[in-house]
């Protein structure tokens, strides 16, 4: 039977601001949450921090201008179980 996993977080970002990411699951549970920069296929892992009742969050810095996808997933399960987020990091404005 799957596990239950919610994802939010926002699907625009400005260079500079942080992807801030917050997860339900079941309490107890060992979460992995990595970004994927598109076209690189370059990874970044979050460290995903329990906040309790079911509650969990991890967050992602000083990500380049570019359409990356947020994944997030049971650490001790396969592939199906992983909730995939697109999102894209916009240039800040004015500095084209």
């Amino acid at each position: 039977m799957p596990i239950p996993i919610g994802v939010v977080a926002d699907d625009v970002l400005v260079a500079g601001e942080p992807l801030a990411v917050s997860i339900e699951s079941e309490p107890g549970r060992r979460l992995d949450a990595t970004v994927v920069e598109e076209g690189t296929g370059t990874e970044f892992r979050g460290a995903v921090v329990e906040q309790g009742d079911g509650e969990f969050a991890t967050s992602f810095a000083d990500l380049r201008p570019g359409f990356y996808e947020l994944r997030v997933g049971l650490a001790d399960h396969p592939a199906p179980e992983t909730v995939v987020t697109p999102f894209v990091v916009l240039e800040p404005e004015g500095s084209t």
